[in-house]
């Protein structure tokens, strides 16, 4: 049983002497990048959108949604940034973000997504748009129905109200006009 390890070992050697014990260092001129964070992820066509490259302490940065910029570095840090406005050439849809730093290349697929309209955000939301005439209509609408509903709903417990003071025999307060 002790010619597995032996032979293991062996072919540990073999892999060391040949070079593939540590890995070659490559003719490059610094880390290569790490990650790249993109925020928002979603983004209508004319925002603006800001990239941040890891471990990266210079380059460009570039997407079919925005054209090429120069990766400017955070202080501080092994990161560097940049800010971009999606152009009016950019289209709906998903988009990737090439990186291009002094010790390579990393590439971020579906880094975040264009679209047109207006920014919705959370329950409710806020929109770049104004509000259309049905839209005032349905709301001015659902307002009238509320205060229709909530006086005869105040109106028929009043009168229930009423009707109880009268079969128990207290004495009901006249009404005002």
């Amino acid at each position: 049983m002790r010619t597995i390890p032996a032979a293991l070992a062996a072919g540990c050697a073999v892999v060391v002497a040949l070079g593939g014990g540590a890995p070659a260092r490559a003719s490059q001129d610094g880390p290569s990048p790490q990650e790249i964070v993109v925020t928002p992820t979603s983004v209508p066509l004319g925002g603006k959108v800001t990239v941040v490259v890891r471990a990266c302490t210079g380059g460009t940065v570039d997407s079919p949604g925005f054209p090429s910029a120069r990766l400017r570095p955070v202080d501080g840090g092994d990161s560097a940034t940049a800010a971009f406005t999606l152009g009016s050439a950019s289209r709906p849809g998903r988009y990737d973000v090439t990186a291009r730093c002094p010790g390579g290349e990393l590439t971020r697929p579906a880094a975040f997504t264009a679209f047109r309209g207006a920014v919705h955000g959370g329950v409710g939301g806020t929109s770049a748009r104004r509000a259309s005439p049905a839209d005032m209509a349905v709301g001015g609408g659902l307002v009238v129905a509320a205060v229709l509903g909530g006086g005869v709903l105040w109106l028929r417990r009043r009168a229930e109200d009423r009707a109880e003071a009268l079969r128990s025999g207290r004495r009901v307060a006249p009404q005002a006009r």
